[in-house]
């Protein structure tokens, strides 16, 4: 359970990085970069799937909430994506409704 959630971690940071360089060079780096994203995204369902309550488990030290303060306050109040925390992940497997 905890390597699921720092995976689903990692595919959620890696797949905004890539979405951002897509919205930022265009179709170049949808080309290059486009095989990644789809490998991440599979990967991402694949997690999903096999550990649907990957979300219960908490990560000692890096979910407590004075961590997330800190990151926080280090990060200039944009601190790193994490899924479980940003309400990016859902237990059914969507993100939820903007």
């Amino acid at each position: 359970m905890r390597t699921a959630r720092l995976t689903h971690v990692i595919l959620a940071r890696v797949i905004v990085t890539i979405t951002v360089l897509i919205e930022e060079h265009g179709e170049t780096a949808y080309v290059d970069l486009r095989t990644t994203l789809e490998d991440c995204l599979r990967l991402l369902a694949g997690i999903r799937t096999l550990f649907p309550n990957v979300y219960l488990y908490q990560r000692p030290g890096f979910d407590d909430s004075a961590e997330r303060e800190y990151l926080k306050t280090f990060y200039n109040c944009h601190p790193p994506v994490d899924p479980f925390e940003d309400g990016t992940w859902s237990p059914g497997g969507r993100a939820p409704e903007a």
